[in-house]
């Protein structure tokens, strides 16, 4: 994602008070940043882009890409397959890791998953070649509508995954930056191909002592690797000791 400011001397002298500066000094504060080339005069209008190297080297590392990361919403991920080799490769550590299969409930238009009791939609990422036009943040109805196309384009390279995401922006979380999903919604756990004897024990008895032990049912799964083929399939796990059993 990328973005800009552009915005007329009224919106600039009203960004400047509200950052702290004096009332009697904007005139002077702007003609500053044109002077010093952080700000591009273009007609009416005073353009900042985060591109700018002045710009850049007077922030430091805060930015991703040409954003501020402390302005970034968070984001969960979240794909239709459970059999993906090249995801459980990048995001399971090489197979080693786990998989949460969650009950996402229909909606008109969407699927939820309910968070903090709230209606969270999973949104649909599309995928393209180019990356989308500059957000320009001064204009509240363009930022509105053009943030949340920035953070559903991925390159297309990537559309395999099949991904849909959530994003909540920091406003929106309730004490401790936590938003809880209902545990009914935790149908399943798949273990991956590699996953170790320790670690599925762990998860397994957290599993139970969070959730089937207080009559919430979870299901356990292995990847299964498919012979002669680079393919791997999901099975349910019908006996939970026999498969700890069988892991090294």
């Amino acid at each position: 994602m990328n973005y800009c400011y552009k915005g007329d001397e009224k919106y600039w002298c009203d960004f400047f008070i509200r950052a702290g500066v004096d009332p009697t000094k904007v005139d002077a504060t702007l003609q500053e940043n044109i002077n010093k080339g952080i700000l591009e005069k273009n007609g009416n209008l005073f353009i900042l882009d985060p591109a700018n190297e002045i710009y850049r080297n007077l922030e430091g590392s805060d930015l991703h890409g040409d954003v501020h990361s402390k302005n970034l919403p968070l984001v969960a991920c979240f794909t239709e397959k459970d059999d993906s080799i090249l995801m459980w490769s990048h995001y399971a550590n090489n197979h080693q890791g786990i998989c949460l299969r969650f009950k996402a409930k229909p909606a008109l238009d969407c699927h939820y998953l309910l968070l903090n009791s709230k209606q969270i939609p999973l949104m649909k990422v599309q995928y393209n070649d180019d990356l989308p036009d500059d957000v320009n943040m001064a204009n509240n109805e363009e930022r509105i509508d053009q943030i949340p196309t920035c953070l559903l384009t991925k390159f297309s390279d990537w559309e395999y995954e099949n991904e849909y995401r959530i994003l909540r922006f920091e406003d929106e979380f309730e004490q401790n930056n936590i938003m809880n999903y209902e545990k009914q919604d935790l149908e399943g756990i798949v273990f991956g191909l590699k996953v170790n004897k320790k670690d599925a024990q762990d998860v397994y008895e957290t599993i139970r002592e969070n959730y089937i032990n207080k009559r919430v049912n979870v299901n356990f799964y292995e990847a299964k690797e498919i012979r002669n083929k680079y393919a791997i399939q999901v099975e349910k796990i019908d006996d939970m000791n026999k498969y700890l059993d069988s892991l090294v």
